[in-house]
């Protein structure tokens, strides 16, 4: 996947970035890109990106028009099986096909 690139430029006039201007000049050159990376996801880290009362509502109101032609129902329970029992031919089969295994196992 090719990386993300992008340009970044600072004022001069505006004494914030001047101070990063001057900040980033003191790091090797192969740094600053480094650098500029970890400090943008540190600040995407101690504020993330939260909804507004608005944007909750707007939510709600599309989950509701969504859901207002969908009708909720109980599954029908699953039958459930009884035990069963092996007739003695499929016991015979059984047990001559675990030993069999067993025998594999051990040979």
């Amino acid at each position: 996947m090719k990386p993300y690139r992008a340009s970044v430029r600072f004022y001069p006039d505006r004494e914030q970035e001047r101070y990063a201007v001057e900040y980033l000049k003191q790091l090797p050159e192969k740094k600053i890109n480094r650098f500029i990376v970890d400090a943008v996801t540190e600040k995407i880290a101690a504020n993330p990106v939260s909804l507004s009362a608005s944007d909750l509502s707007a939510i709600r109101e599309i989950v509701r028009e969504e859901l207002r032609g969908v009708t909720f129902e109980t599954p029908p329970e699953k039958p459930t099986q009884g035990i069963t029992e092996l007739t003695e031919e499929e016991d015979a089969t059984n047990q001559e096909s675990v030993l069999a295994d067993m025998d594999a196992f051990f040979s």
